[in-house]
C-alpha cells in the first residue's frame, strides 16, 4: 500500500494539468468511481470545461442515488486507468442538461 507522504509526489496542483488528467479519463472512456457519505455510483466524465473550472459526468443508473449524491456535499472520485489509480475530491454536484440529457457537473478539484 501506498504511504499517504509517497502519493504526495504524484499530486498534480495546476488546473492545466488537473483538466488533462480529466480529459484524459473522458477520452479513454475510463469508469469512474463516485464516493459520498450517502453512497457510491460508477460515473464516466463527459466533458471538460477549464474556462468554467467545471466538469460534466454521467448520472449512475439509479435515481435514488442520484438524489442522495446531489445532496450529498463532497464527492470523492477514483478511476483506475493503464498505469496509475486517479483520485480526486471536490464539491457539491448539480445537474445540467448536456447534449440533451440530465448529467453532473462540479468544480474542478483545486
Amino acid at each position: 500500500m501506498v504511504e499517504q507522504n509517497s502519493k504526495e509526489q504524484f499530486v498534480k496542483r495546476n488546473k492545466l494539468a488537473i483538466c488533462a488528467t480529466l480529459r484524459d479519463l473522458q477520452k479513454n472512456d475510463i469508469t469512474v468511481m463516485v464516493n459520498h457519505a450517502r453512497g457510491q455510483f460508477i460515473s464516466k466524465i463527459l466533458d471538460v470545461l477549464p474556462d468554467d473550472n467545471l466538469f460534466v459526468f454521467d448520472l449512475g443508473g439509479v435515481e435514488t442515488e442520484n438524489s442522495l449524491a446531489l445532496y450529498a456535499g463532497d464527492l470523492a472520485f477514483v478511476a483506475e486507468p493503464a498505469g496509475a489509480k486517479v483520485e480526486f475530491k471536490s464539491s457539491i454536484a448539480r445537474t445540467v442538461n448536456f447534449q440533451g440529457l440530465q448529467a453532473f457537473t462540479v468544480q474542478v478539484p483545486p
